[in-house]
Formats: C-alpha cells, sequence, structure tokens
C-alpha cells in the first residue's frame, strides 16, 4: 500500500498515530535499509560488468550512480478533503529516504585497451569507408575531432568502472545498512522500556 492509498484509507489523523514517535522512526530507518540495498545491488552489477565490451544499447557497459532523495509526502495524491491545511501535509514531511533513478555514469571516460584482436575492437571499416573516405555519420566532424575518433581503431572499449572505487562504495553502503539496522534495534528496545512502565 502507498502513502496515499494509507492516508485515503484511514484518514489523516490516524495516519499521524501510526507513521509518528516509534514507528516512525522504525519506517524511516527501514527506508534507508530498503535504499542501501539497492544501492548495494547495483555497485554488485557495476562490478559484475567491469569487463563488459558489449551491450543491447551497443557499446561497452557503462557504470550506474543510484540517485537518492529524502522521502516525504510531497509528490503524493492525497484524498484533499481529508487534508484540512498545509500545516497538516508540513508535519508529516519528513519521513526516510528514496531511490528516485539509476543513472548511468557519463562524466568518467571508458577505459580503452589496445588489443586489435579482440572481437569488439574499434575497426578501420568502423569510421572509413572502402574507397578510403570518411563513414557519414562522421563527415560534419573537423579534421581534428574525426582523428581523435579513428585514433581508436585497434582499441577496445570497457566500461568506466573502478573495481577499488566500487568497493569503497560497498563499504559505505554496508555500513549505512548497518546503522539503519541498529536504528531499528534502539527504537525497539525504547519501545520494550515504554512497555515495562504499565508493568
Amino acid at each position: 500500500m502507498n502513502i496515499s492509498t494509507a492516508v485515503s484509507a484511514v484518514g489523516l489523523n490516524a495516519y499521524r498515530v501510526k507513521n509518528t514517535g516509534l514507528f516512525r522512526s522504525i519506517n524511516t530507518a527501514a527506508s534507508g535499509m530498503t535504499a542501501e540495498s539497492l544501492r548495494i545491488d547495483v555497485i554488485s552489477n557495476n562490478i559484475a560488468n567491469v569487463n563488459t565490451t558489449r551491450t543491447p544499447e551497443g557499446g561497452a557497459y557503462r557504470r550506474k550512480d543510484v540517485i537518492f532523495e529524502p522521502r516525504s509526502f510531497y509528490g503524493y495524491e492525497f484524498d484533499v478533503p481529508r487534508i484540512q491545511n498545509m500545516s497538516d501535509i508540513y508535519e508529516l514531511a519528513g519521513t526516510g529516504v528514496r531511490v528516485v533513478d539509476i543513472t548511468a555514469d557519463t562524466k568518467n571516460p571508458m577505459r580503452l585497451v589496445y588489443n586489435p584482436d579482440h572481437p569488439d575492437a574499434f575497426k578501420y571499416t568502423d569510421f572509413f569507408n572502402e574507397d578510403g573516405t570518411r563513414k557519414e555519420q562522421y563527415k560534419n566532424l573537423s579534421d581534428e575531432e574525426f582523428d581523435k575518433l579513428a585514433s581508436k581503431i585497434g582499441y577496445v572499449e570497457f566500461p568506466n568502472v573502478n573495481v577499488v572505487s566500487e568497493m569503497v562504495d560497498m563499504i559505505t553502503a554496508t555500513r549505512a545498512y548497518e546503522a539503519n539496522v541498529t536504528t531499528i534495534k534502539s527504537a525497539k528496545a525504547m519501545f520494550m522500556k515504554a512497555l515495562e512502565l504499565g508493568r
């Protein structure tokens, strides 16, 4: 059940009770665990494809990044009659984190390795016609730009994945996941202490 459905089903006041205090902290930490788990999945995929030179989109695999943003009630469709004023929304803001996108890394360059025997190495015919003229898609390039491209002949383009950097990212994601687990354990301990007051 998504947030807007939950609000519509139980009403804003009931939803506020269920998602504040102890329960809200658990929900918030759980969102962090989910986000970091997905981040680890993406990092694992980057490492697994460190030598992938061919993809369905063409060319070598590009490293992926996970984009996070704070999870709040903005961006969701509410049952407006149940919300009396904007302060109700502000009061409920800040309920954790969510993944908004997984993007390809276009900033870091691909690795070029000279290996003319590789099946995916750049070939003369990738840039030139049989008569030695440029292929149609390169005719609008300047001589300098075309020469830079043609200099790749014999080279293989490998993914822009740095295994060392990915391992560092995996460690930080793991630590963040563990921190969220600790948060839930702490919230649970607080809840148990509160129950002891009624004994």
